[in-house]
C-alpha cells in the first residue's frame, strides 16, 4: 500500500518501502524513517506505518493526504 503525505508544504509518497519526492533534503530526511533491513514481514502495510511514524514525530509539518486504502474507500463509495 501507497501513502502521500505533505511534509513541510512539500509532497511526498511511500511505495513498496521507498520515498518518491522532488526536494532532496526533504527525502533525506524521510528516508531516516526506513528501517535499513526493510519492512518487518509481520506488518501488513508498512508504507503506512512509515507515513503516521512520519507524522508523529512531526505532527505540525505532516499531513497525510492519502493512501492506497482509502482510494479505495472513495471508489467503493464508503468515504468521500
Amino acid at each position: 500500500m501507497s501513502a502521500t503525505i505533505m511534509f513541510t508544504g512539500v509532497e511526498a509518497r511511500i511505495t513498496d518501502y521507498v520515498w518518491y519526492c522532488d526536494v532532496a533534503e526533504v527525502k533525506m530526511t524521510l528516508d531516516t524513517f526506513l528501517d535499513q533491513n526493510g519492512p518487518s514481514g509481520g506488518d501488513p502495510q508498512p508504507d503506512i506505518t512509515v507515513a503516521k511514524a512520519v507524522k508523529a514525530a512531526f505532527p505540525e509539518m505532516t499531513k497525510i493526504v492519502k493512501t492506497e486504502e482509502r482510494r479505495r474507500l472513495i471508489e467503493d463509495g464508503v468515504a468521500i
